[in-house]
């Protein structure tokens, strides 16, 4: 019986190119599945950021266009008695105070809004809109609302009530408040501003927009779980 006979050397070598082939595919492969998880990463975190906590307490949130604004920022779909936050996103960051009012080319005095903190909120209350600042001081935010109440109603009315009017100021205490109220030539309520604090600054467009967002601010804050 012939005897089997052992592989030629041509036969060992065929092998071996086979086996380094293979294992040159393999390290290929790899590499080019690391790279694009390596490329495509930076997209992923580029459009993923935490959104910090409004400056009060909101049920809800929603990113809306700085295109449209004065329309879509009353466009909502929240329950009656909710707040939502609305926040917008500009190269995948959060939009600062001084990026929003410079956006909707404001009338707001120059020092005042350099006395502004970054962080502000818009948000919405049974389809009113309210504002809400921060300011770095008390003393030169008072002056500088002063200063902006000339142009404020044709800056911030669209915005928050969707409508423009004429009117004055006047000084009124509102829920224990020292306010100041611009009134139309009608007599309603147009705007309401006041400190809920030496450092937060609300603007609503009408009395129970203010009242309840006061309430909410004075309210405990609600536990998150």
């Amino acid at each position: 019986q012939p005897q089997p006979q052992p592989p030629t050397p041509t036969q060992k070598i065929s092998w071996k190119a086979v086996a380094t082939l293979i294992s040159v595919l393999l390290i290929l492969f790899t590499v080019y599945k690391l790279a694009k998880l390596i490329d495509r990463r930076p997209e992923r975190e580029a459009n993923v950021f935490n959104l910090p906590a409004p400056l009060i307490y909101a049920e809800n949130s929603k990113k809306i266009s700085l295109d449209d604004i004065k329309i879509e920022a009353l466009q909502t779909d929240q329950g009656s008695g909710e707040l939502r936050y609305l926040y917008f996103v500009e190269n995948d960051e959060l939009l600062k105070t001084a990026g929003f009012f410079n956006k909707l080319e404001t009338s707001i005095p120059g020092p005042f809004l350099r006395n502004l903190n970054d962080e502000f909120m818009l948000g919405t209350s049974n389809n009113k809109g309210f504002l809400i600042l921060k300011t770095n001081s008390y003393e030169s935010a008072f002056a500088g609302m002063l200063e902006w109440e000339k142009n404020l109603p044709d800056d911030l009315l669209p915005i928050l009530s969707g409508k423009k009017a004429l009117g004055n100021w006047e000084d009124r205490i509102l829920k224990n408040k020292d306010t100041r109220v611009f009134k139309e030539e009608g007599g309603s309520v147009g705007l309401i501003y006041a400190f809920l604090n030496r450092n937060l600054l609300l603007i609503a467009p009408d009395e129970a927009t203010f009242s309840e967002i006061l309430s909410r601010f004075n309210a405990p804050k609600p536990v998150i779980r």
